[in-house]
């Protein structure tokens, strides 16, 4: 494996589409927020179920090669205490009995060692502030451990309610009141361009849209309604279309 190809916020969307081609061979991550469609682009509530329930299905066919993230959009249709932004009400019982009848299917993290770099995976990426005060970070940390840490509390019975109040996290920058954002509810404002969060571990992200990707050689955001191609050998990141 030397390619991931990379499938940012779908709100409804179809671009996703175009990477269908590849998934017999190569990984596909989406980085969550299936749901919730702009007002401005013409999808409605119900496009953006079956865009889903599509999504679920392929990675039912598919499930070595696709990966499921779950971004705000999708969690505040599983718990209240996650912040609601354009939230559905009218469609919300069919929203979230799809996401919890599927929920282990999804994940909050994806890790990926590959040539000696570390990649780690998320809806809007993951703030050292933010795991630090949360999980005790003590700075010896691998990509693998911080998603897995974050899997096993969302996954757990036990610690999913606990899990979901810390994942409501959202600072100023997202009208919230904590002092930074969860890895769903960070903005892409809250990372420094200049250093990075986690010592050899570059992040990719969406959540935060954009006409064009930003790419710093620590992290990358590219919520911009493309499908994206990064190759783990060089670490390169690039639009596929």
């Amino acid at each position: 494996m030397n390619k991931v190809i990379i499938i940012p916020d779908v709100h409804g969307r179809k671009f996703w589409r175009s990477a269908l081609s590849w998934v017999d061979t190569t990984p596909i991550i989406f980085l969550g927020d299936y749901l919730d469609p702009y007002w401005d682009e013409g999808i409605d509530a119900e496009e953006a179920y079956d865009q889903l329930d599509e999504i679920i299905d392929i990675k039912k066919m598919f499930p070595e090669t696709i990966t499921l993230l779950l971004g705000n959009h999708d969690l505040h249709y599983l718990s209240s205490q996650i912040g609601g932004c354009r939230f559905d009400w009218r469609h919300a019982y069919q929203n979230k009995a799809l996401l919890w009848s599927n929920l282990e299917l999804f994940d909050i993290a994806h890790a990926i060692e590959s040539n000696g770099r570390q990649f780690l995976f998320t809806h809007a990426g993951v703030l050292k502030e933010w795991y630090k005060e949360h999980y005790n970070y003590t700075g010896d940390e691998t990509a693998t451990d911080i998603s897995s840490r974050l899997n096993e509390q969302f996954h757990n019975s036990i610690s999913q309610a606990a899990s979901m109040i810390l994942l409501s996290n959202a600072s100023s920058k997202r009208g919230g009141t904590h002092i930074c954002g969860s890895p769903v509810w960070a903005d892409v404002t809250e990372h420094n361009k200049g250093k990075a969060e986690f010592e050899d571990i570059y992040q990719i992200f969406g959540h935060s849209l954009m006409l064009n990707e930003i790419i710093t050689p620590y992290w990358a955001c590219v919520d911009c309604r493309e499908v994206f191609l990064l190759n783990l050998n060089t670490g390169r990141i690039k639009r596929m279309t």
